[in-house]
């Protein structure tokens, strides 16, 4: 089953909407070892095969998947492996010369890593959108920090190796772990749950003190509807000034997406860095559930993908109204105005920035905080949320220090070029 990847502008509502979902829907199953499913792995444990297609069939629902294998690695490229997956209806791809873009992940229900790694902002825009990702450890210590931009976002992490071997015994009782006794595994790396507060992302199965197979479920939050403003649709609100194409100051009044986010727009279609036809140079979605909000239990994270690399984010927090047509906000247009409130100051990592990040308050409660209310009183008010970042080459006429990098980023006629930016902007109905 395709999966839809909606990343522009994003609204968390309890309430129903008829915008398309744009939560966290996917999934990530995070495996310590990579020996696990290799020819040695099958020969060792009989049920690895049933683990194998448990997975697949947690990915996609139990209908027949389409996956990608972007790796070389001979856990995930063997003969057992496919021939499981191929045996009971499923796409087995292995391609490690594409290009990694969101348009050529989309094609696929689940992507299979290990120790290829690819672009995390666009990873982690995958599984923001319903995409679902296995990655195995277990290929070195490296494993330890590389990973850490993509699964931080979704509460996980991934530590030291753990020495654990052989074929250990599965307790878990999740779905991926039905009718398994057994699997094999040959020094990973450990598995860790960053919020144990939050159901979404969970260790599943641990030896001793290592964490052996954890998850993400975006099953578990509230729904994310995409829309400009509450009950208004997106695209009436006129772009002052394209910022994103490759023609400096041309003019776009029918932005693909919302408009609270107001600069940044492309035309429809346009290969730019938040996503085609987002034209925003850097995307904000969000993951979580605002359940709890009240009591301050949420588990929302605000997670800005497309950023430079190390950019240094500032996430803010608005009310409405929004500004009608936006003002000028170094190279991008902002049209938040009312009420802004700094919550969180967070450096991306592979042009990744989430927040709250431990030991940060949770959203809702940074937001009763920042705004003198009672955390009681806040579900059903809305608040609106979006990123300023450091980008040196904002308003270059040529180049640009983007994780991917693009080939040129313009500003409007009489905006001078300056070296901030802006994500899209999205509200939240606690």
């Amino acid at each position: 089953m395709k999966k839809l990847i909606v990343s522009s502008l994003l609204v968390l509502a309890a309430a129903s909407a008829s915008a398309a979902p744009a939560s966290a829907s996917g999934r990530i199953v995070l495996a310590h070892d990579e020996w696990t499913l290799s020819n040695a792995g099958f020969a060792a444990a009989p049920d690895t095969a049933q683990y194998a297609l448990n997975v697949a069939n947690w990915f996609t629902g139990g209908s027949a998947g389409n996956f990608l294998v972007r790796s070389s690695n001979f856990g995930l490229t063997e003969s057992s492996l496919q021939a499981t997956m191929t045996g009971a209806g499923h796409t087995w791809t292995i391609d490690n010369t594409t290009p990694i873009t969101l348009a050529f992940l989309q094609q696929y229900d689940a992507v299979f890593l290990c120790n290829s790694v690819p672009d995390m902002s666009i990873l982690t825009s995958y599984v923001v959108g319903g995409g679902c990702v296995y990655l195995a450890g277990g290929t070195g210590q490296g494993n330890a920090t590389v990973w850490d931009p993509f699964l931080s976002a979704f509460g996980l992490d991934m530590g030291d190796l753990n020495f654990e071997c052989c074929v250990l015994p599965i307790t878990s009782t999740h779905a991926i772990f039905t009718g398994v006794s057994g699997l094999y595994q040959n020094n990973g790396n450990d598995v860790a749950d960053l919020d144990a507060n939050d159901p979404s992302n969970q260790v599943l199965e641990t030896d001793s003190s290592h964490g052996l197979y954890a998850i993400y479920d975006g099953g578990f939050s509230s729904p994310i509807v995409l829309s400009c403003r509450p009950g208004i649709d997106a695209g009436i609100i006129p772009c002052p000034c394209d910022l994103d194409l490759g023609q400096p100051g041309q003019q776009s009044n029918a932005p693909t997406g919302g408009g609270l986010g107001c600069g940044r727009w492309g035309q429809p279609g346009a290969p730019v860095e938040g996503g085609a036809g987002t034209g925003m140079s850097g995307t904000l979605d969000a993951v979580g559930s605002v359940i709890g909000s009240g009591t301050g239990t949420d588990t929302v994270r605000l997670v800005a993908t497309g950023l430079n690399s190390t950019a240094l984010t500032v996430f803010w927090a608005g009310t409405l109204p929004v500004h009608p047509t936006g003002v000028i906000h170094g190279v991008g247009v902002r049209c938040v105005t009312a009420n802004l409130k700094r919550l969180y100051i967070h450096p991306a990592v592979d042009g990744t920035a989430s927040a709250p990040q431990f030991p940060d308050a949770s959203l809702s409660v940074r937001t009763a905080q920042q705004y003198g209310i009672g955390q009681a009183s806040l579900p059903g008010q809305t608040f609106l949320y979006f990123c300023i970042y450091r980008d040196p080459q904002a308003g270059a006429t040529s180049g640009s220090s983007h994780s991917p990098p693009h080939p040129g980023v313009y500003h409007c006629p009489g905006m001078a070029a300056a070296t901030v930016n802006l994500t899209n902007s999205g509200s939240i109905t606690w």
